[in-house]
């Protein structure tokens, strides 16, 4: 696999049912800052609203 390809399927769990608080811990660093669109805006770790189990997939959307 490329590169891409690989952070592609890394950024494919993060949105999915394998992506639990664990799998966060692992992947996001203590100085992580994500962006989301509003109404959550710059947000650091452990505000993220996709990291508990019921939060966090996609449904029916796609990653592109």
């Amino acid at each position: 696999m490329t590169a891409e390809k690989d952070l592609f399927e890394l950024e494919h769990q993060f949105w999915s049912e394998v992506a639990d608080a664990d799998f966060y811990r692992s992947y996001i660093t203590d100085n992580a800052v994500m962006v989301f669109p509003a109404p959550y805006g710059v947000m650091e770790r452990d505000e993220n609203p996709c990291r508990s189990r019921s939060s966090n997939t996609l449904g029916g959307m796609r990653l592109h």
